[in-house]
């Protein structure tokens, strides 16, 4: 949550472009004359930085690199006996020399493209800057002049030719030790831009403007933003601003620091605003007394008056002019505690006041109530027909108590940027919720929330909104002064139910509600709110003043860890397959219409650096009443590897969950004293035993073997590895004739690597023959594909189960067929040579024999 006390952040005064553009393709760059002599105070060419201009004769000055705090800067410099008349580069000559006290300029200076942009800007020691005797007439660009001079304290500004002049953007932005400063021989007829003039100028107390000529002025954004001594402003009353179409932040902070006995008026009732297309958070954190505008203002944007606290009246009129309100921030926090009523103005065709309350003029929407209107009994009914709340529209108004929804008023998440509550030019300033939650906000009196009978959408109970049919909760007033209970029955709790972008105000949500209790039905909670519980669970531990979170028994969606904190059980447990593949199955807990929506589940796990990765669609996966069943399937080899299963709950606020679960770890549990003094299985444990202790010999030496994660496995033992293993077993092959088909050879092997499989390889003698072969060849009685290895191609079988390892699988080739089981090639290597056996994958192989067996034995007879 943002604290709606906005900072103006001027990211374009920190991130100006300091190109320098040059005349022509004359210019050529110089060094300093090591000879030259050594004068101080910018006479001597030695203190510059510069360009020559062959064009037309001059020196241009890119920066200034002598040590003098007093700098002046003569009309001309002489280079090898031809006189050169000086040419400033504004935007980089002085920029940032925190050295320089003083500038003069001598009366032949001129400046880079009619541009004294940022002249002495961020030369933070300067305190004066004599510019007096040169010709300005062709300078059109004046903008952030002496931006950041921080020690700058006073300035009169010189009678100049100005005449051409369009922007005095920023001209003493973030001076903030300026305390007087005169403009009255300032010509500014031809200015459009006057933003940020003031900006930050923290120690004016007294302006005069009256010289400004603002015919031609489009923006004055910011304009005074940030004076916050500033209580005599004098000369601006009657501007010509015909032509202004912007003055957002103008009167932002004016008057902030001043004593609240100084009376300050802001008075532009002789303005024109008719043109005005944005004022958003004009008089933000403005601390005049009085703020006229006039009736022809047609826009009070965004944060118009927001916290602008010491505006003095019972009543405020919407000007007739106004056609538009900006729904954020505009009244918040408006007015003293008289403040009690709004009035709109005859003639105004769009908006309406009902006792005191502001509206649309259709009744549609509600905008604001005054910050101290009473209610009888705490209570206020929003009037049907209404169904859209202005940001913060009741915040800071403590008689209201009890609001009563009308059954036209529709409770959704409003995200920052929905198109409704756009804010121009401003649009991270939002909070993030429900239009309710954030029309409530958390400074006020609420307590309770409520609908009637007749409301198609919501029953109430107990001060929260809940559907209809009770199985969601849907809104709880951020001031909730009781233990929240939600009754039995209850399934979803909505994101931003309770408001959870007051993370930064966590003082003030809730903070009166001991706790919450929870149903064992509750079967979905959105992640903010979870956060938001746990979050007020922390931050009052240990206080006279607990926040408790209950849980009631049975619930399986949900569990209260041993520090109290609610926490989602998305996994509701693990299991452990070896029937078919090397399977680690994750059961989920989710409902169907989780599922339905889109819930999906990606695995990722990792092997010699190499990340892997899998999906499995819930849609299609089995349900179980554990839950949803997603299969992981893994080569023996990583049997140990963590996999890492990522469940994306689109429900839940598009919510990922992760749990992380291995082989290894379900085969340590299985063969752990305590899961064999409890083990209930219809086989014998022993049986059991034997078949996950041949797994993990089996997953040790192919570990070993083929170099993945040699340390990890249990009852692996310690083999020498070899120095080479190859993908697969070379000498495990099997070869036969097959010049009868067109085929030079077959030769088949299996493949351990990553999953168990049987490969069958062949060379073509003819190239036109395959394509009536390969129609012809089928594999396990299914069509093969053909896969191609460098002059060789390759049918293959992947993923045989343990339990099938001796099965044979067969090779159509015409109409002749070649059965084999993988066990046929362990058998082949076995009966090689020993010299010509790997010690390893010997090892290997003899595992995946016995583990075979293993499987046979445990799976001969019914599933398990």
């Amino acid at each position: 949550m943002k604290k709606r006390v906005l900072s103006l952040l001027l990211a374009l005064l920190t991130a100006w472009s300091l190109l320098t553009v040059t005349a022509s393709a004359a210019i050529t760059d110089l060094t300093p004359a090591a000879e030259a002599s050594a004068q101080t105070g910018g006479e001597a060419l030695e203190d510059w930085r510069y360009r020559l201009d062959e064009n037309d004769g001059t020196i241009i000055l890119t920066g200034y690199i002598g040590e003098a705090a007093a700098v002046s800067v003569p009309d001309s410099f002489e280079i090898d006996g031809q006189t050169r008349g000086t040419v400033l580069a504004s935007g980089t000559v002085f920029r940032a020399n925190t050295a320089i006290r003083s500038v003069t300029l001598s009366a032949g200076v001129r400046f880079m493209n009619g541009s004294m942009r940022l002249l002495f800007g961020e030369c933070s020691s300067l305190t004066q800057a004599d510019f007096s005797a040169v010709d300005t007439a062709d300078v059109t660009n004046m903008s952030y002049m002496f931006y950041n001079c921080t020690a700058l304290k006073s300035f009169v500004f010189p009678a100049l030719d100005t005449a051409k002049v369009t922007t005095i953007r920023g001209l003493f932005s973030g001076c903030e030790a300026l305390a007087s400063v005169d403009l009255s021989s300032i010509d500014t007829s031809c200015v459009t831009d006057m933003s940020y003039i003031f900006y930050n100028c923290t120690a004016l107390r007294t302006l005069d403007l009256s010289a400004f000529d603002t015919s031609k002025v489009d923006s004055i954004r910011a304009v005074f933003s940030g004076c916050k001594h500033l209580s005599r402003l004098t000369g601006y009353e009657n501007w010509n601003t015909s032509s202004l179409e912007n003055m957002s932040f103008a009167f932002n902070y004016v008057a902030y620091s001043v004593d609240a006995s100084t009376q300050v008026c802001i008075d532009l009732s002789r303005w024109d605003l008719s043109h005005l297309t944005n004022n958003g958070w004009c008089f933000q954190m403005c601390r005049a007394q009085q703020i006229i505008v006039p009736d022809n203002i047609a826009v009070m944007s965004a944060g118009f008056v927001n916290h602008a606290i010491r505006y003095t009246g019972s009543t405020y009129t919407i000007p007739a002019g106004v056609k538009k309100i900006g729904y954020a921030h505009t009244f918040y926090d408006f007015a003293t505690d008289d403040f009690t009523e709004f009035r709109v103005a005859e003639g105004n065709t769009a908006y309406q006041a009902i006792d005191g309350v502001l509206y649309s003029a259709d009744g549609k929407e509600m905008l604001a109530v005054p910050r101290n209107k009473p209610y009888e009994g705490g209570v206020f009914e929003i009037p049907e027909g209404v169904d859209f709340l202005g940001e913060l529209s009741f915040s800071r108004n403590y008689n209201i108590h009890t609001v009563i929804l009308p059954d036209s008023y529709e409770i959704e998440y409003v995200p920052v940027y929905d198109d409704r509550y756009i804010v121009f030019e401003d649009t991270g300033n939002l909070n993030a919720g429900t239009n309710l939650s954030i029309a409530i906000y958390c400074y006020t009196g609420i307590t309770d929330y409520a609908v009637k009978e007749s409301n198609p959408r919501y029953a109430s109970a107990d001060g929260v909104i809940y559907s209809k049919d009770m199985s969601r909760v849907v809104a709880i007033p951020a001031r909730y002064n009781r233990e929240i209970v939600i009754p039995s029955g209850v399934k979803y709790w909505d994101r931003e139910a309770m408001w959870a972008d007051g993370s930064d105000t966590v003082d003030k949500l809730l903070a009166n509600c001991p706790g919450v209790s929870l149903p064992a039905t509750l079967t979905v909670m959105s992640e903010d709110q979870i956060e938001m519980l746990n979050r007020l669970h922390a931050n009052r531990a240990g206080t006279g003043n607990p926040f408790t979170i209950k849980l009631e028994e049975g619930c399986t969606s949900f569990y209260l860890d041993e520090n109290g904190y609610l926490v989602p059980d998305v996994f509701a447990c693990h299991s452990l397959s070896l029937k078919g593949d090397i399977c680690v199955n994750f059961y989920l807990s989710l409902t169907d219409e989780e599922v339905g929506k889109g819930a999906a589940v990606s695995f990722s796990w990792n092997v010699n650096g190499e990340q892997k990765s899998g999906t499995v669609d819930l849609t299609a996966a089995d349900k179980t009443p554990q839950g949803y069943k997603a299969v992981c399937p893994l080569p023996a080899a990583e049997m140990s590897s963590e996999i890492t299963a990522a469940v994306y709950v689109e429900d839940r606020g598009d919510k990922w969950y992760y749990d992380t679960y291995s082989a290894l770890d379900y085969a340590q549990v299985i063969l752990s004293d305590e899961y064999a003094a409890s083990y209930t299985g219809s086989k014998p444990y022993a049986e059991l035993k034997a078949l996950v202790e041949a797994m993990l010999d089996y997953g040790a030496r192919a570990q070993e073997c083929f170099k993945t994660n040699t340390d990890q496995l249990a009852n692996g033992g310690v083999y020498t590895t070899p120095d080479t293993v190859a993908d697969e077993i070379p000498s495990c092959m099997i070869e036969m004739d097959a010049s009868a088909y067109g085929l030079e050879y077959i030769r088949s092997t299996v493949v351990l690597l990553s999953e168990t499989s049987i490969r069958h390889y062949y060379r073509i003698v003819d190239g036109d023959l395959f394509s009536a072969v390969s129609d012809s060849v089928t594999f396990n009685g299914a069509p093969a594909t053909d896969i191609e290895k460098d002059e060789e191609i390759y049918f293959e079988l992947k993923n045989i189960a343990a339990k099938d390892l001796d099965e044979p699988y067969t090779l159509r080739i015409g109409e002749t067929d070649y059965p084999y089981a993988a066990l046929d090639f362990v058998r082949t290597y076995l009966e090689q040579p020993a010299e010509d056996q790997s010690p390893a994958a010997k090892a290997l192989v003899t595992a995946m024999y016995y583990y075979s067996q293993s499987a046979n034995a445990y799976f001969d007879s019914e599933e398990s």
